[in-house]
């Protein structure tokens, strides 16, 4: 094996160890009712998947997903707002007036927003299905560093 495709296979590990030591976050809420009416929120972080089967959210309201995935230089971030079909908008549904902010870092991707200002997604009422907004932010240090590290490996290899 010559020395270049030793030092590319060695680069493609290293930076798969880093995209996958980064990491990702989820956070999971759901709005239920206790059986004496009280409202509850059950918030979730980074739950499992045996987790999720085993503490099935019954009678919820509706439901918050926000996720964060980190790729490499590269993070998404993902905000799901959804609610029970009898909640969504209606003739004289109790949350056709309720307004919802929501800022996520970097650069809005896809929404349903009735408006985005200054990197803030605005909804003014429940649309009919979920509430969604996709953001993409580019981490511009790990751009530094990765093209700092090829520059000094290519230097390297030149000598």
């Amino acid at each position: 094996m010559t020395p270049w495709a030793k030092g590319a296979f060695a680069g493609l590990a290293v930076g798969l160890l880093i995209a996958f030591w980064a990491g990702n976050t989820s956070v999971d809420a759901f709005i239920r009712v206790t059986g004496d009416g009280q409202p509850l929120l059950d918030t979730r972080v980074d739950e499992s998947v045996v987790g999720r089967l085993v503490n099935i959210p019954v009678a919820s309201l509706g439901e918050l997903a926000v996720s964060k995935r980190v790729w490499l230089v590269v993070t998404t971030y993902v905000f799901t707002l959804r609610v029970r079909p009898e909640l969504a908008p209606g003739p004289e549904r109790p949350l056709t007036r309720l307004l919802v902010n929501v800022r996520l870092p970097g650069r809005v991707v896809t929404t349903n927003a009735t408006r985005v200002t200054g990197g803030t997604a605005v909804w003014e009422g429940m649309p009919a299905d979920a509430l969604q907004l996709r953001t993409v932010a580019v981490e511009w240090a790990r751009v530094a560093i990765l093209v700092v590290v090829l520059v000094v490996g290519l230097g390297l290899r030149r000598s």
